[in-house]
């Protein structure tokens, strides 16, 4: 309770647990507190018991109901808009406005506005003057006196700093903004361009439209299929095509009755883009290219490089339409739970530190699989740069199909994300199954399963294939000392392989 008269003002303590003061203020300034015991309140037993009295029994029912509900009333939509009122039209009131030109929380600017708007407000600026003017007032009449209060208090915010400081945020923010953008779309690898839409590549091959509505590109080889006593299915490698010669002899072809059949893998060539491409779909796809092309109940299929590790999947979702199958030099995800850790992980540190750092991005961060292989800080894949490790044969072989290369344009004329960066992400992500798993999908012996390997390919080490040869005995493992990743360009080779696949020739 307050009691006034023109010299004194007295405040009362109403909280009967704790000891009544009475505050005496002179009006000349001079104070002095005195205790209902008669003792004398020190000036921090004052603060202390102010404190206490106004925090706790200002938020004793919730913060809730009363300062958070403060600002949803205060900051939320209003019913009504201050800048319309005229409440004392006939002069028999007065509206007054109080403000400090230094206040933090409360805009001096904005308060000019609407004294201008409201001309029938009493305004009363206070130079030097804060937030808490009204509490130094009651300490002294003095104008110094309050500006030297405004200016110690820790919550007066200098005006020119507040908005240098405003300043900079906006521009912190802006700049965030235009960063997170920016890398946001680094990562976003442009849409396909699809053969045969408007603008896209033309379609210059045979193809199949596949149970997803997709097409699937493919080339037939040797002899007509009708006529055929051995049919197979080729899959080519990483950066290759419906074109590759690897397998491609035609003697053998005539001399055997066979009939091979390869195609451009989704996103390759002219075959459309598989955005959900997993080892699974692409073992269905060959299944569905089979069943339309009419290759019968059961036929082989060869895979190389990339193409080899598809021939895993094959194994495992269509074991019952295989009469056989062949593996060369065939990519290892090094992630497989089959492999030993310590195995694993000495062939992988064998690999050049950018195809380290490539399949590291496209096992654990594959959507930062297009950037990392676009950017130009740092090296990214040596298979797509054409820098791969090669051996001394692997050299010579490159030398002799030069005037064989494969159209690098017509490979990944539909884009480089749906060809050679989701070959990473499905070889080198998370397989639903471990082909050390696998059981012998022949066991009558009706049929073979063989893997070829060189001892001294780059790429694909040659230590994990035989630890694969191990794991898995119905397989029949060739290795071939002194080749490299590139042997079934030898001379000879393509006719052994095929032979052997066959014929059960070694």
């Amino acid at each position: 309770m307050v009691l006034r008269n023109r010299r004194w003002s007295f405040t009362i303590g109403s909280k009967a647990s704790r000891s009544a003061s009475v505050a005496l203020r002179s009006a000349g300034g001079a104070s002095r507190s005195v205790s209902s015991k008669g003792g004398t309140v020190t000036k921090e037993e004052r603060r202390s018991m102010a404190r206490e009295n106004s925090e706790a029994h200002i938020t004793q029912e919730g913060e809730f109901g009363s300062l958070h509900r403060d600002m949803r009333v205060g900051f939320g939509n209003w019913e009504l808009d201050p800048m319309d009122l005229t409440p004392f039209p006939n002069n028999d009131g007065s509206v007054h406005l109080w403000q400090g030109d230094e206040d933090g929380f409360v805009p001096v600017t904005l308060q000019c506005y609407i004294v201008r708007k409201l001309p029938w407000i009493h305004y009363h600026e206070m130079p030097g003057a804060g937030h808490l003017f009204p509490r130094a007032n009651r300490m002294t009449s003095q104008q110094k006196d309050t500006s030297r209060f405004c200016s110690v208090q820790p919550h007066t915010i200098n005006p020119i700093a507040t908005a240098s400081f405003r300043m900079l945020m906006r521009i912190f923010v802006v700049l965030l903004i235009g960063f997170l953008a920016w890398a946001y779309q680094s990562t976003q690898p442009p849409p396909p361009n699809i053969c045969g839409s408007p603008g896209g590549p033309p379609i210059t091959a045979p193809r199949i439209k596949l149970r997803d509505g997709r097409y699937l590109a493919y080339k037939e080889h040797g002899v007509p299929k009708e006529m055929a006593k051995y049919k197979i299915i080729f899959v080519h490698s990483f950066s290759s095509s419906r074109h590759d010669p690897s397998m491609i002899t035609l003697e053998i072809f005539e001399e055997l009755g066979v009939y091979l059949v390869s195609f451009d893998r989704p996103g390759y060539g002219e075959s459309d883009p598989d955005p959900k491409r997993t080892p699974k779909s692409i073992a269905l796809d060959i299944e569905e290219l089979a069943d339309q092309l009419g290759l019968g109940s059961k036929f082989y299929v060869i895979g190389f490089s990339m193409g080899g590790q598809v021939v895993w999947g094959c194994l495992k979702y269509i074991p019952h339409r295989l009469a056989g199958a062949t593996l060369l030099a065939p990519v290892v995800n090094y992630w497989w739970s089959g492999l030993p850790a310590n195995l694993s992980k000495e062939a992988y540190y064998e690999q050049l530190p950018q195809d380290q750092w490539t399949l590291r991005v496209a096992h654990y961060t594959p959507w930062l699989t297009y950037w990392w292989n676009t950017q130009k800080w740092f090296p990214s894949s040596s298979a797509i740069a054409g820098k791969v490790k090669l051996c001394q044969q692997d050299m010579e072989l490159i030398i002799k199909l030069a005037a064989k290369k494969i159209d690098k344009a017509h490979v990944t004329q539909q884009g480089v994300y749906e060809s050679f960066h989701r070959d990473l992400r499905v070889g080198f992500g998370s397989w639903e199954f471990d082909p050390m798993d696998l059981k012998n999908p022949f066991p009558n012996n009706e049929g073979s399963v063989h893997l070829w390997q060189g001892d001294l390919d780059g790429p694909v080490p040659v230590t994990l294939q035989r630890y694969i040869a191990r794991r898995l005995p119905w397989i029949h493992y060739h290795e071939l000392p002194g080749a490299g990743h590139l042997f079934p360009f030898g001379d000879g080779m393509r006719e052994a392989i095929i032979k052997t696949l066959l014929l059960g020739e070694k």
